[in-house]
C-alpha cells in the first residue's frame, strides 16, 4: 500500500510552478531489480489553448527490445556502454479525476516504440483549468546503460516514471520518442519523491531532503523538489557521504569509499564554480546541490546532469593534473549545466547547441578561472585546454543547430556542439573582448531563467551585445553552416631580387592567406634574436598580404601567434622558423646534457 502525504504541508510557499504537482510514494526492490509505486500529478493546463488529450512519455520501454527508436538508432551502445539486458514501464492503472482510462491510451505512436503515451480526454482541458491523474506502475530497470539502471548494488533512477511532455503557451505538446542521440525536455514543476529502500542503503536525489522513516528493515527516505523539471535518484550501498555549506548552498558530496580525495577536489571546484557562475550569471535559485561520484562499474550513469544532481565520473581517474581527461573537467561540465539547461531549461533534443554547447564554453571558462588559461587542460606540461579541444573538431564541421537525433553518430555531435560551439565563442573572446562576450552570454542566461529560450533567443543577445552585421557575419554562419577561418603563411621566392651570385636581398618576403569564410582579423609577428617582435595586422576584410621583414636576427615569422583563432584544426602551415635558439632554459639544460655526455 502506498501513502501519499499532503501537498499543502510540505509545499514552499515561493515554489513558481506548483500549478504541476507530481507526488510519487515507490519502493525500490533490488530482488526483482524494479521500481513499484503511485504518481499522481495535478496538472493546470498553463497555455492558451484548450487541451483534448494528455501526452506522457515512458522512456524505461526504450530498453526494452531491439526494435525501439532508441535502440535502433544507438545501435545498443552509447559512449561505449553496451546494453545488456532490458528494461520496461508497465501501466497498472491510469487514473483522471478517479475514472479509469488505461484501455482509452494509446502506446505506440511510432511502430515498435512504446516510449510515448497519449490519452484522449473526455472533455477538454480548458486555459487555466487543472485535473488530477494517477498513474500505478512498475518499472523493471535495465543493467545501467544510458542513464539509467543498475550495477551491482548501485541504482540510477532516472526517467523511471510517466512523465508529461512539455507543452507550449499555444497549447502543442513537444514530444518525441527516447532517441540514440538527444536527451530530454519538459515543463518546470514541483516533485514530491517518497522512496522506500533497503535501511543500509545511501539514497541521493535532487530537491531538499525531508523527514526519514524507518519501517522495519527498509527507510522511507523523502525529497521535496521545486521548480524543478525533472527527478532523479541514486541509491547504493558503496557511498559515503559528505555535506558543506557553500555560498548559502547545502552541497552533498556522494562518492565510493576510497575517492576521497576526488570528492574532495570535486567539492572545492564546485564551491568555487558555484560562486564564479553566480556572480557571472546569476545565484544559484536552489537550496541543494547534490554531487555523485559512481563507483568503478557505473560508467552507464556516469556524467550526467539533472537539476539539483549530477554525476560525475566513474572508474579509473587519471593521473593528478590530467584535467581535461579527468573529474575537473567532467564536474565543472555537469556544474555548468546547472545553469545551461537546469534553470534555463531549453529544448536539449532539438536545440543541443544550447545546453551542451553553452554548457561546454563555460566548462572551460570555469577551469581557466580555477587554474588558469595555461593549465585549464594539463597541469604538467601546462596546456590550455582549448589546444586540446582544437584538436578534436572536424576540418569540415557539421552545423551546431541540427537536432541530437540528425547527427549521424555521438563522434558528429561531439564535434559540432561539444568542440565546435566552445571554440567559436573562445574565439570570440580571444579576438573581440572576453568582457563583452561573458556580457553578452550573461544577459542571455538572466533574460531566459526558467523560461525555455531557442536559439533565436541566444542570436538576439548576440545581435544587441554586438551588431546585427556580426550576427549575420560571423554568430550564424559558424553556427548554421560550420564555417570557418584558417590563415597559411607562404615564403615567396624573388629570382630579380638576387644578385649576380644568387644571393637575396636582406628581407625576406612571405604572402599571408585566408581561408574561409568567416570575417575574424588577427595578427601578424616576426620574432627576432634580440626580443624585438615587429607585428602586422591582418584585417578581417583582406583575403592575402604581403610582407617583408629585415632577414637579419629573424627566427620565426607566424600567422596568429597568440593564439586567438581556434577555428583552425592544423597550426603547422602557419608559421616559419629561421636559425631558431633555444630559450635561455633549454639551452642551459642542452649545455649541461653535453656536459654530462663529455664525462
Amino acid at each position: 500500500m502506498f501513502v501519499l502525504w499532503s501537498r499543502e504541508a510540505d509545499a514552499t510557499p515561493s515554489a513558481r510552478f506548483g500549478d504541476h504537482h507530481y507526488e510519487l510514494d515507490v519502493r525500490l526492490d533490488t530482488e526483482a531489480r524494479s521500481i513499484r509505486g503511485l504518481l499522481r500529478i495535478e496538472y493546470t493546463n498553463r497555455s492558451e489553448a484548450s487541451l483534448h488529450d494528455l501526452l506522457f512519455h515512458l522512456y524505461p520501454n526504450a530498453f526494452r527490445d531491439e526494435s525501439t527508436v532508441f535502440m535502433r538508432e544507438s545501435g545498443g551502445a552509447l559512449r561505449g556502454v553496451e546494453a545488456e539486458g532490458g528494461g520496461k514501464i508497465t501501466l497498472h492503472s491510469l487514473r483522471v479525476g478517479g475514472v479509469e482510462r488505461l484501455d482509452a491510451a494509446e502506446d505506440e505512436l511510432i511502430p515498435q516504440d512504446r516510449t510515448q503515451l497519449r490519452l484522449p480526454l473526455e472533455e477538454p482541458l480548458h486555459a487555466g483549468e487543472r485535473l488530477e491523474v494517477e498513474i500505478e506502475f512498475t518499472t523493471e530497470l535495465p543493467k545501467l546503460f544510458a542513464r539509467s539502471g543498475y550495477i551491482d548494488d548501485f541504482y540510477v533512477g532516472a526517467q523511471f516514471f510517466p512523465k508529461l511532455a512539455k507543452l507550449t503557451p499555444q497549447g502543442e505538446w513537444v514530444s518525441f520518442p527516447y532517441h540514440g542521440l538527444g536527451e530530454f525536455y519538459a515543463d518546470f514543476a514541483s516533485y514530491h519523491l517518497r522512496l522506500s529502500a533497503p535501511h543500509s542503503m545511501i539514497v541521493a536525489a535532487n530537491g531538499v531532503r525531508g523527514q526519514d522513516e524507518v519501517i522495519g528493515s527498509r527507510r522511507i527516505h523523502s525529497f521535496i523538489a521545486e521548480d524543478m523539471h525533472d527527478l532523479v535518484f541514486v541509491a547504493s550501498n558503496d557511498l559515503e557521504l559528505k555535506t558543506t555549506r557553500c555560498h548559502g548552498i547545502r552541497v552533498h558530496l556522494f562518492f565510493p569509499k576510497g575517492a576521497e580525495q576526488v570528492a574532495d577536489e570535486s567539492e572545492a571546484l564546485s564551491c568555487f564554480g558555484l560562486g564564479y557562475l553566480g556572480d557571472l550569471l546569476f545565484p544559484y535559485p536552489y537550496k541543494d546541490l547534490s554531487i555523485v561520484i559512481p563507483i568503478r562499474r557505473a560508467s552507464g550513469g556516469a556524467g550526467m546532469e539533472y537539476p539539483g544532481l549530477f554525476l560525475t565520473n566513474a572508474g579509473a581517474l587519471p593521473p593528478p593534473g590530467f584535467r581535461f581527461f579527468g573529474h575537473e573537467a567532467t564536474t565543472a561540465h555537469e556544474l555548468s549545466h546547472q545553469y545551461f539547461q537546469g534553470v534555463i531549461a531549453s529544448d536539449e533534443v532539438n536545440h543541443p547547441l544550447l545546453d551542451e554547447g553553452l554548457a561546454s564554453f563555460f566548462t572551460y571558462e570555469l577551469l581557466r578561472a580555477a587554474y588558469g588559461r595555461q593549465r585549464s587542460g594539463l597541469e604538467w606540461p601546462a596546456i590550455d585546454a582549448y589546444e586540446l579541444l582544437r584538436l578534436y573538431q572536424d576540418e569540415r564541421p557539421s552545423p551546431a543547430t541540427r537536432p541530437a537525433f540528425l547527427y549521424k553518430d555521438g563522434v558528429e555531435l561531439y564535434q559540432a556542439i561539444y568542440a565546435r560551439v566552445p571554440l567559436l565563442l573562445e574565439t570570440i573572446a580571444r579576438t573581440y573582448g572576453r568582457e563583452q562576450l561573458l556580457k553578452t552570454l550573461a544577459g542571455y542566461a538572466r533574460r531566459h531563467r526558467f523560461g525555455h529560450p531557442t536559439p533565436e533567443d541566444l542570436y538576439r543577445a548576440f545581435e544587441e551585445g554586438y551588431s546585427k552585421d556580426f550576427l549575420r557575419l560571423v554568430v550564424k554562419p559558424a553556427l548554421q553552416k560550420g564555417s570557418g577561418a584558417r590563415f597559411r603563411l607562404e615564403a615567396v621566392h624573388d629570382p630579380a631580387s638576387e644578385d649576380a651570385l644568387g644571393r637575396s636581398e636582406k628581407d625576406r618576403r612571405f604572402k599571408a592567406i585566408r581561408e574561409g569564410s568567416l570575417p575574424i582579423p588577427t595578427m601578424i609577428a616576426a620574432f627576432y634574436e634580440d626580443g624585438r617582435v615587429l607585428s602586422v595586422p591582418f584585417p578581417e576584410d583582406v583575403s592575402e598580404l604581403e610582407l617583408r621583414f629585415e632577414r637579419e636576427g629573424l627566427v620565426r615569422v607566424e600567422i596568429d601567434p597568440e593564439r586567438r583563432n581556434l577555428l583552425d584544426r592544423r597550426r603547422g602551415d602557419q608559421r616559419m622558423l629561421y636559425n631558431p635558439r633555444p630559450s635561455p632554459r633549454l639551452e642551459k639544460l642542452l649545455r649541461a646534457l653535453f656536459a654530462l655526455i663529455a664525462l
